[in-house]
């Protein structure tokens, strides 16, 4: 029979848990058990209440532990609803699972305060067995006991059998949700509902609420959830482990909030965002929805390019010249027609998307984009020297010839020089017909405030375009026709500086620029140098090869890591790479690593610079990541310019160059990386470091003098100096387990996803069956339904995971830890300069380095809380420079 011996946690006095009369704990309401009143009235030291265990919740409040052991989970709860001090009492000793025997300190209570709170300091001990169901038998018959004897056992009286969920037919089991949105069902019930947090979001393997009111949040029910594998409160925010699939248990979290209009998930107002974050705001609002289609024409402008090649000379001329005929095969019209026509009408699909925007009528917003884009202006030639429109000049000085040819123009090229004022078709004037539709928005909400109904059918739309298309075309698109030439003279000498420098200082900060999301904002003086150049950019090269550089970063990382969850992430992150997409990687390994992240800029610098020596330029979209080298092999810009006619490079060589410049990206991204980026930097070059922030940080905030800097800092040097070589041995040892225990553990997640994956097949598979009304066949479908064999494979991992487990020694890296700990804490609290917010993330930042072996390995997370010193001596320093200026 299964029992449980549990012992005093401090010196005091015992009786049944029946006998406390609280009417929670005395009703069992959280299980069988005893309290022990705490002999003394000062401050006491809680010791663990088992031999042998770990701990597996800490309660935010610092009042409440959970040690398990056996599966079944034995709470200690320091005074009777010390919830309200907000852990003020409490000092913790340990950390969540880390493992304990009667030695182990748990927590330093100041008993005082807690009777002076007027609140009852009895410390009941209690059993959640889960299924399983104990009673308490008291051993120990003296009323006072010491720390450390044992007071009674818990032994197992039945087993409640889990009630398996036996589906009485094939329609119940397939009526079910997917996995997901089961959990994530559970658990936005379980912690109070959506109106019980602000938000919720997810990091690599926790999915984070910032809750209101803890109470409400059900804790055991959320550890009996599937999926769940731990939890963490810091503060009010409940931090759930769920592993590498948490962001699909957000994404339903938020889907089942929509669904059931909580106000959580909102959008702030445009009117409360600084002008430029509206202005990147309206832009993305109109122009993301048209990326698909961008590349899906831009494959087929790639296509007719690559083919238009004389080498392959497959292409008729007229078709390569756009002098088509009905002559003409119908064939390479179709295609040419296809490829063209996406950009020639652009416009048509902006005024579409800024009428969506702007919510203005959307009928009035595609006549205005017709009336802009008008096939009208092309004239009998087929639409001027570049088959896109005629060009009106109504006044033109005289030659400039000052070389640069977005200054001087391109005759019989469509480039105009500078010093003319023209009128032409809008197509690929972005913001020219963005600023009609606001414009017209603007006149429609005026005229319907005071046009009679009985007219308004007839003139509305009369007026409305008139007063908007003129301005479009008279005063919009010259205004923007001078900004092209002023940013295209910029794009110019940039473009021009020695060994394509220029090129390179924008490669380097692309990738950063994603980052903060001030991408767009290049992205658009990136478009406007290629409009400015007749569809030959010359930076467009530069956000493409960025990203193969911070894909060669993300694989130095995967070559160097020992560990296994992170290769895993990394290789995964490195696909979507492959199609473009480099946000995983920045935000999932790059950045929380940062030296790969400045490994990947480096890499873009040299490669960047090497394009512009080759002078790459972009020609055609044709989808992002791999599938935009295409794009680089056609000898046309997407414009329908040739680009022989301007002096670029033929679509052969462009395209070469890019890939080569790719290859030294991808390369040069891998190798710097493992250069410069260490797994896991030794607890004690971490403090030496630390350290020297430390001062310096306390320098910075005039807290001590130069004397009393060098006094602290041979202080803290002597106790870093404290870690021995066979310390550092050991912790190694234990690192290399670390590294088995890691790698079982991402086995188990992929084995446990793969079960997911399966059920949710066959359940998506049989739900279609059932709205088919095809029963007899969902029928069949059910009865081949086994997850034995995953089950099976699940259960090998786990237990080859907990026998690597059972060979580490926890006990000496927290008392390695809680040694070193206890030497800094006092040194830090008893500098009177700090305040107590400034002490507590100070120990916080020592202690998340002492315990980064156990980080580095994901048993345990970072502390948000802890100081960030250099970003703080930073702030201090931009402070002092800013009162200097003011005082001059």
């Amino acid at each position: 029979m299964e029992k449980i011996s549990v012992y005093a946690p401090i010196d005091g006095e015992i009786d049944l848990i029946e006998n406390l009369n609280d009417g929670v704990f005395s009703e069992k309401m959280l299980g069988d058990g005893f309290f022990i009143k705490p002999e003394k009235n000062k401050e006491v030291i809680f010791y663990s209440p088992i031999d042998k265990g770990k701990i597996s919740l800490i309660t935010d409040t610092k009042h409440a532990f959970f040690f398990e052991q056996n599966g079944s989970n034995i709470l200690m709860h320091i005074g009777l609803d010390t919830v309200s001090l907000n852990g003020l009492p409490f000092e913790v000793e340990v950390q969540l699972n880390q493992n304990v025997s009667l030695e182990t300190k748990i927590v330093k209570t100041d008993i005082a305060m807690i009777e002076k709170s007027g609140l009852n300091a009895f410390c009941p001990i209690t059993i959640d067995g889960g299924d399983k169901q104990f009673k308490f038998d008291l051993l120990n018959k003296s009323k006072k006991v010491k720390r450390g004897e044992l007071v009674g056992e818990f032994t197992l009286i039945e087993t409640v059998e889990k009630k398996v969920k036996v589906v009485q037919n094939f329609k119940d089991f397939f009526s079910e949700d997917n996995t997901y949105r089961k959990v994530a069902k559970k658990i936005n019930k379980l912690v109070g509902g959506p109106n019980n947090y602000d938000e919720v979001f997810n990091c690599m393997t926790r999915l984070r609420f910032k809750v209101k009111d803890v109470d409400q949040v059900d804790v055991d029910g959320i550890k009996k959830v599937e999926l769940v594998k731990g939890m963490v409160w810091n503060g009010k925010q409940l931090q759930i482990i769920i592993g590498q699939d948490v962001y699909k248990v957000k994404d339903q979290v938020v889907l089942l909030n929509r669904e059931g209009n909580s106000n959580l998930i909102t959008n702030k107002s445009k009117n409360a965002l600084p002008w430029h974050l509206k202005f990147l705001a309206m832009f993305s609002g109109i122009m993301v929805p048209m990326i698909p289609a961008f590349i899906g024409f831009g494959l087929f402008q790639a296509i007719l390019g690559i083919l238009s090649y004389e080498s392959i000379g497959v292409v008729p001329p007229e078709v390569i010249s756009g002098n088509i005929t009905n002559q003409t095969n119908v064939g390479w019209i179709t295609l040419f027609v296809i490829s063209k026509s996406s950009l020639i009408f652009m416009g048509i699909i902006v005024a579409y998307n800024a009428g969506n925007y702007f919510d203005f009528n959307r009928p009035m917003a595609v006549a205005l984009g017709l009336v802009l884009c008008s096939p009208l202006m092309f004239g009998p030639n087929g639409g001027g020297p570049i088959k896109q429109g005629m060009t009106w000049v109504l006044f033109q000085g005289g030659a400039l010839n000052s070389g640069i040819p977005v200054i001087d123009g391109i005759p019989g090229a469509g480039v105009l020089p500078i010093n003319v004022f023209a009128i032409g078709p809008q197509y690929t004037k972005i913001f020219v017909v963005i600023a009609t539709i606001y414009l017209a928005k603007k006149i429609d909400n005026w005229v319907i405030t005071w046009i009679p109904p009985q007219v308004e059918l007839t003139f509305r739309w009369f007026i409305v375009i008139g007063l908007s298309a003129v301005p479009g075309f008279f005063v919009f698109g010259p205004m923007w026709f001078y900004l092209e030439k002023v940013l295209g003279i910029i794009f110019y000498f940039l473009a021009k500086a020695p060994i394509g420098i220029g090129i390179g200082i924008i490669g380097a900060i692309w990738q950063p620029a994603v980052l903060f999301g001030a991408h767009p904002a290049i992205g658009i003086l990136f478009m406007v140098d290629a409009i400015s150049n007749s569809g030959f950019g010359h930076f467009n090269a530069v956000s493409h090869i960025a990203v193969w550089s911070q894909f060669g970063a993300v694989l130095g990382v995967s070559i160097v890591t020992k560990n296994a969850a992170t290769r895993r992430d990394a290789n995964s992150f490195a696909i979507a790479g492959v199609f473009g997409i480099t946000e995983p990687i920045l935000f999932g390994i790059n950045l929380p690593k940062r030296r790969p992240l400045f490994a990947g800029v480096v890499a873009a610098f040299i490669a960047c610079m090497i394009a512009g020596i080759l002078e790459i330029t972009g020609r055609v979209g044709s989808g992002l990541g791999i599938f935009e080298i295409i794009g680089y092999f056609s000898s046309q810009s997407g414009f329908g310019a040739n680009a022989s006619d301007l002096g670029y490079l033929d679509g052969l060589k462009n395209g070469l160059f890019l890939i080569l410049c790719d290859g030294i990206s991808i390369g040069l991204g891998i190798g710097l990386t493992i250069l410069m980026y260490k797994e896991r930097v030794s607890e004690k070059k971490q403090l030496v470091k630390n350290d020297k922030l430390f001062v310096k940080y306390l320098l910075a905030k005039n807290y001590i003098d130069e004397a009393q800097a060098q006094k602290l800092a041979n202080d803290l040097t002597a106790i870093s100096a404290l870690i021995s070589k066979e310390d550092e041995k050991k912790l190694k040892t234990i690192e290399k387990l670390y590294q088995k225990m890691n790698k079982a553990q991402d086995q188990l997640t992929h084995a446990e996803t793969k079960m997911i994956v399966h059920k949710d097949k066959f359940v998506l598979r049989g739900k279609k069956l059932l709205q088919r009304n095809q029963d007899k066949k969902a029928e069949l479908l059910y009865a081949k339904y086994d997850i034995e064999p995953f089950e099976n494979k699940i259960k090998l991992l786990k237990d080859e995971k907990n026998k690597i487990y059972g060979q580490i020694n926890d006990t000496f890296v927290y008392e390695f830890q809680n040694n070193l700990y206890d030497k800094y804490q006092k040194v830090i609290n008893k500098m009177k300069a700090l305040n107590d917010l400034e002490k507590d993330a100070i120990n916080r930042r020592y202690k998340s380095i002492l315990n980064s072996l156990r980080i580095a390995y994901r048993l345990d997370d970072f502390d948000d809380a802890e100081m960030k010193f250099s970003k703080e001596i930073s702030t201090l320093n931009k402070e002092k420079k800013l009162a200097l200026k003011a005082n001059k």
